[in-house]
């Protein structure tokens, strides 16, 4: 059967057969004597690629951008809101000492030692508020931190508990809290438009917090690392990279999708983004209504983190003294 989308053809995808992502095929697999489509979703994790056999593109895989779907499709904007991705863009890169930029694929090229970085040259761009406003036991995390910081500590890695299981218990919950509304919903003339609401309310939440996933991926070495954190990460990198056979020989050519931070750190660098996401939104394009819903849904993850902090804040081995030099 002759394939009809190309391989590195970029296209829209329903993941799950109900929520349309933009996605990429990255190649052609035979399984069992039968070609699939190896799909790719954008910005997410190669564990959630899709196997789509030959004769079953038509209702799953569709050619152009997820804008052209929604036009096709007549989606209104509150149910497109679950498919919107925040685009991975940031300052352009600075030169160096030597007057050249670093032009390398992969990780940004490092700023100089010292405390967490952040951009101050964007003036805000949106009228919704972006800031999070930490309740009491994040803001223990947040102040202990500091402290241990500025006595020259670093928290130790790997973590107990990682950002990747953190949204996957949280992700959890939300599935829980979907049944439940959806459960309460009476039968009636309004019960199907009632379920479409609480289904879409809890597709945007869930595509929010993978966006926070890949928000801290990006952003980790530029926005949260102190100078001597930086160090640690660079060996976290190359001993990763060793493990799972990728050639490089800078870890600025370690793909961010191959190596992810967020199976390595927990809540104290979750916590730092939070406090930093109002600087880091300020790149999206995203109009203020979807960033409203965005911001509802990490609020609404910000009281998940507090009523289980101690649970992933405990457990962990604390800090060490920084000896990266």
């Amino acid at each position: 059967m002759e394939a009809k989308f190309k391989v590195g053809e970029k296209i829209v995808c329903l993941h799950e057969n109900t929520t349309p992502y933009p996605a990429k095929v990255t190649a052609i697999r035979v399984v069992r004597g039968v070609d699939n489509y190896n799909v790719h979703y954008t910005n997410w994790h190669r564990r959630y690629d899709e196997l789509v056999p030959f004769g079953e593109e038509e209702g799953k895989m569709f050619k152009g951008t997820l804008e052209d779907y929604n036009q096709n499709n007549n989606i209104p904007p509150e149910e497109a809101m679950k498919n919107v991705s925040i685009r991975k863009t940031g300052p352009q890169p600075k030169a160096g000492a030597d007057g050249k930029e670093s032009r390398k694929p992969g990780r940004p090229k490092k700023e100089k030692r010292g405390g967490p970085t952040h951009s101050t040259s964007s003036e805000p761009t949106h009228s919704v508020s972006l800031e999070v406003d930490l309740p009491p036991g994040l803001l223990k995390v947040l102040g202990e931190d500091h402290s241990l910081i500025g006595r020259d500590f670093i928290p130790e890695l790997p973590v107990t508990h990682s950002i990747d299981i953190i949204i996957g218990e949280y992700l959890a919950k939300v599935e829980s809290d979907e049944k439940r509304e959806l459960a309460e919903i009476k039968e009636g003339e309004s019960a199907k438009r009632e379920k479409n609401k609480v289904l879409v309310k809890y597709a945007g939440i869930r595509g929010a917090s993978r966006q926070l996933v890949e928000m801290f991926n990006a952003c980790l070495n530029n926005f949260l690392l102190t100078g001597k954190e930086r160090f640690q990460h660079s060996a976290l990198l190359r001993q990763e990279a060793t493990k799972k056979h990728i050639r490089f020989k800078s870890v600025l050519e370690i793909p961010t999708d191959d190596v992810r931070s967020s199976e390595h750190y927990g809540i104290v660098h979750l916590v730092r983004m939070l406090t930093k996401i109002d600087v880091l939104l300020q790149v999206s394009e995203w109009n203020d209504y979807f960033m409203e819903k965005f911001m509802g849904a990490v609020r609404d993850f910000v009281v998940f983190l507090e009523a289980n902090y101690e649970k992933y804040w405990t457990a962990e081995g604390g800090y060490k003294t920084a000896d990266y030099q």
